[in-house]
């Protein structure tokens, strides 16, 4: 039953993230969909109990979406990551535990699989309900953009501008 959710709310979450959302959406849709494709064509490689294919699927999706969390400033992504890392740790569970059945481990991972298009898709909603468009979306991010210094300019004169704006906070704070 939960692979029959899964597999119907993954078009969903993907057309969703592709078609609505921004560049971090359609980057996790890309290494959702990767990982997918890379899970079903490894899906075969086992060593004993345990699909080492699909679990080395999850840990690429995981690398995938943590290092998008790191780029965008986006609450869903953590959220998305986290439930990653759970499903990770699922496939390594069945390795330390000889008692889970592997009926048990595939019905935790279809759960995180689906908190995680979940996620992904409450982003995508709540950043369309608030009118953000998907450029204006990417221009509010800090993240996105990387840091430069001016031609000519030192990281002593950065140092000096922060130290201007320390002081103009505490100013403030004072008032």
């Amino acid at each position: 039953m939960l692979q029959l959710l899964l597999i119907l709310c993954l078009p969903l979450a993907v057309a969703v993230g592709w078609f609505r959302g921004g560049r971090p959406e359609r980057a996790a849709v890309a290494a959702i969909l990767a990982a997918w494709a890379v899970g079903l064509a490894l899906a075969d490689w086992r060593l004993g109990r345990i699909a080492v294919g699909p679990g080395l699927s999850d840990l690429g999706l995981l690398a995938a979406l943590t290092w998008l969390s790191f780029r965008h400033d986006r609450w869903w992504l953590l959220f998305a990551t986290a439930a990653q890392s759970l499903a990770v740790a699922a496939h390594l569970a069945l390795a330390v535990h000889p008692d889970l059945t592997e009926v048990e481990n595939l019905a935790a991972i279809s759960v995180f699989h689906l908190l995680c298009l979940l996620a992904l898709t409450l982003g995508v909603l709540e950043r369309w309900l608030a009118g953000e468009s998907q450029g204006e979306a990417e221009e509010a991010s800090p993240f996105t953009q990387p840091a430069t210094l001016p031609a000519g300019e030192s990281a002593f004169a950065l140092r000096k501008v922060d130290a201007r704006l320390a002081e103009a906070v505490n100013d403030t704070l004072r008032e």
